[in-house]
């Protein structure tokens, strides 16, 4: 009988099995990539049908990466009815400015878990590190790729310079401080490409940090801009090798330095110049940010983020102008003034979360009084920027000035 029994409850337990092993994967999940087991044909789950991607060309173009290609068997594919559409269709979408408010959404640097800069879709990838805090206290973690694969700076302490660092392929990999005090490590791309920059003394002729490239299992540091550049920062890296990022000296003005934008490219510094028509006249810092898969840069300038810009194929946009041009946000906005944040970081799918606050002035009188009071408005938006940034026909574009 117990015999009987034992048996009875395995049959149970493989039937369990088998049934969970075929139920049907979430079909409310979308912009997901699969492909059916032996099958070559790649799909994308858009409006929770499969849309078929007929060519690695179309694929790239759209900007997804193939590290996020799941595979599924046919009954869970089978959960998704074939879409109506093709994917040109799609993609003739895909190229629309849309600027969508978000009601809910954490803040870009996360401020339950100290030392985190990813952006909120960044931070669903990143598997558990309680091993990595237990040692370093002061961890910070940077960028994380389509793979999960992420890198940051190694540290102790708040006032511990620290040790940049790669956790690439479940390997934790020491990038070393290249004669310096410190590195941090701020972005990577899919292939493991990591980039970031070393820290030296202030009063040293580095003029305290200079970028690097890692690849390979070498690190390289970058040129600056020219001879008069002492500083420079890596902060991105696309699937293409193209690294963004800054490059600056000291100016005669005590406390008060020079910086231009910059992108690497087989290992020289370019000049992402300074625009008068979309940068102030007194603007003397221009940071590239980041990169998307479309190459795309965001990127700061000034002390102020009226002169915030995004870049692409030499030409320097006015964010703020960019921004202007979303309705939703036009809604918003309307004549009052207002401000964009300190953080600029595409998410994965190349779109960005941005806060904008505005001030709005109220004038009241009372007893012959008359008294103005300015309060503040915020709201989230998720900005996809359209594929070409000229078929926004913004009036102040101009071709950037490069020194190569």
């Amino acid at each position: 009988m117990r015999k009987y029994l034992k048996s009875f409850i395995f049959l149970i337990v493989v039937v369990f099995l088998l049934g969970f092993l075929n139920f049907p994967v979430n079909a409310t999940i979308n912009n997901d990539l699969v492909r059916i087991i032996d099958s070559p044909k790649i799909y994308l789950i858009y409006n929770n049908t499969a849309l078929h991607i007929p060519s690695p060309t179309l694929f790239n173009q759209a900007g997804f990466k193939w590290a996020n290609i799941r595979t599924v068997s046919a009954s869970q594919f089978s959960a998704w009815p074939m879409a109506t559409m093709d994917f040109a269709q799609y993609l003739s979408g895909q190229s629309q400015a849309k600027a969508v408010e978000i009601k809910s959404v954490n803040a870009i640097k996360d401020k339950t878990q100290a030392g985190i800069y990813l952006t909120t879709d960044e931070k669903k990838l990143l598997p558990d590190i309680n091993w990595l805090t237990s040692q370093y206290p002061a961890l910070e973690i940077h960028d994380i790729n389509s793979g999960g694969d992420f890198v940051g700076k190694l540290a102790k302490s708040e006032y511990d310079p620290g040790e940049a660092f790669g956790y690439i392929g479940s390997k934790l990999i020491k990038l070393g401080k290249m004669g310096g005090v410190g590195s941090t490590a701020i972005g990577l791309n899919d292939k493991g490409q990591i980039v970031g920059y070393f820290e030296f003394d202030e009063i040293g002729v580095s003029g305290g940090r200079q970028a690097f490239l890692y690849e390979n299992n070498q690190v390289t540091k970058l040129p600056f801009l020219n001879t008069s550049f002492k500083k420079s920062i890596a902060q991105d890296i696309d699937n293409n090798g193209l690294i963004v990022g800054m490059s600056g000296y000291k100016t005669a003005t005590a406390g008060s330095e020079q910086v231009r934008a910059v992108y690497w490219l087989n290992g020289q510094a370019r000049d992402m110049g300074m625009i008068d028509d979309v940068l102030s006249a007194d603007c003397y810092t221009v940071w590239a940010m980041d990169i998307n898969a479309r190459d795309q840069i965001i990127g700061r300038g000034g002390s102020v983020q009226n002169d915030d810009f995004v870049y692409q194929n030499g030409k320097m946009y006015s964010l703020k102008q960019i921004l202007k041009t979303y309705q939703a946000i036009k809604d918003f906005v309307g004549q009052d003034n207002f401000v964009l944040p300190d953080s600029l970081k595409f998410n994965l799918d190349g779109s960005f979360d941005i806060e904008i606050k505005k001030y709005v002035s109220t004038q009241t009188t009372a007893e012959s009084q008359t008294s103005i009071s300015v309060t503040s408005q915020v709201k989230t938006f998720n900005i996809f920027l359209p594929a070409d940034l000229k078929t926004l026909n913004l009036p102040n574009t101009s071709t950037s000035q490069s020194n190569n």
